[in-house]
Order: structure tokens, then C-alpha cells, then sequence
């Protein structure tokens, strides 16, 4: 076992002692805030609130089978811990690991409004695909990208033609940043 994961065993143990499991879950939170390792946070807001409802800490069927009021209480813990999540996520401007959250929560217009913002020019071409998947072929704003000018400034041509022409859901369909026109290609 490495040191660091030894003291942190360590730090959960003496938490649980001086404070219960209440106070190792927060103890983790705080620590998968700092090292932005926020699926696990996520994961560790259900468990405090399934510990404050006085069920399992580990979920062990559908949310469903939870007798009311618990699975009201307990969906709404799941909404906020979902857009905290989200939340982060965009706060480091990865939209991509933000969308899966925010969708949980049919929340489209925050994940549209940061397409919107996305300086695409600090994008990854792995993170410029999923943006596009999200913003066309999941039809969250499919004008995000902003104006023909806009994309031609921060997309090669070939990207943005082999996107918008090899997309499933946008063959046929109108050119939603004016890619061919901003290329130069006739259609």
C-alpha cells in the first residue's frame, strides 16, 4: 500500500472515531473536491444523504423500491449532487464531463450556455469531438458553435466538414455553422 493511501485510511479511521461515518464522508468530500476527483464526490454526496436518511450506504436497488418520504428526499439529493458535479466540471471548462450530470437533471440551457462561451481554442481534438457530438448530435445547441466565422476561426475546415458531413443526425440537415460556405464547398 502506498504511503498516501495509507494516510488517508489513516485520516478516515480517526474521523469515524472522533465523528462517525458523517464525518469520514466529509472528510472524503473536501478530499475529492481538492484533487477535482468529482465522480467520486458525486458518489459521496448519495452516501451522506442516504446516511442522513438512515439507509444503506451503498444503494442496493432502484430508487424506486425507497419508501416515501426518503425517495423524494433522496431524488433531490441525487438532482443536487448531480449539478454540484456538473458544476465543477464547468467550472474547469470541461463541458464534456459536466453534460453527463447536467442531463441526469434535464438541464440542457446550462450546458448550451457554456457552448456558447467554449474558447475552443483550448480545446483538445478530443474534447472539440465530444463538444460537437454534444452540441449537434445530441442536439443540446446545435447552432453552439456560433457563426460560420466564429467555427472557422477555432476549426480546421477539414474538421468541420468531416463533422458536419459524416454526422448521422445532421446528413441532410441545414449546415448549422456554415461550414461548406465558410470552406469554400459546394453542396
Amino acid at each position: 500500500m502506498s504511503p498516501q493511501l495509507s494516510d488517508d485510511f489513516d485520516r478516515v479511521e480517526r474521523a469515524v472515531a472522533s465523528g462517525g461515518a458523517a464525518s469520514a464522508l466529509d472528510l472524503l468530500a473536501q478530499k475529492f473536491i481538492a484533487e477535482r476527483q468529482y465522480p467520486l464526490l458525486f458518489e459521496t454526496r448519495l452516501m451522506q444523504k442516504r446516511l442522513e436518511l438512515g439507509l444503506p450506504l451503498i444503494q442496493l436497488g432502484p430508487i424506486e423500491d425507497l419508501p416515501e418520504p426518503e425517495r423524494s428526499s433522496f431524488e433531490d439529493a441525487v438532482r443536487e449532487a448531480a449539478r454540484e458535479t456538473g458544476a465543477l466540471f464547468l467550472s474547469l471548462g470541461d463541458i464534456p464531463h459536466a453534460w453527463p450530470y447536467f442531463r441526469a437533471v434535464g438541464d440542457r440551457a446550462t450546458i448550451a450556455a457554456a457552448i456558447e462561451n467554449a474558447a475552443f481554442v483550448e480545446q483538445s481534438a478530443e474534447q472539440m469531438d465530444a463538444l460537437i457530438d454534444i452540441a449537434l448530435n445530441q442536439r443540446v445547441h446545435p447552432q453552439g458553435l456560433g457563426t460560420a466565422d466564429r467555427a472557422a476561426r477555432h476549426l480546421p475546415c477539414d474538421y468541420l466538414l468531416r463533422t458536419i458531413s459524416g454526422s448521422r443526425t445532421t446528413r441532410g440537415m441545414p449546415d448549422p455553422v456554415g461550414a461548406h460556405a465558410t470552406c469554400g464547398v459546394d453542396r
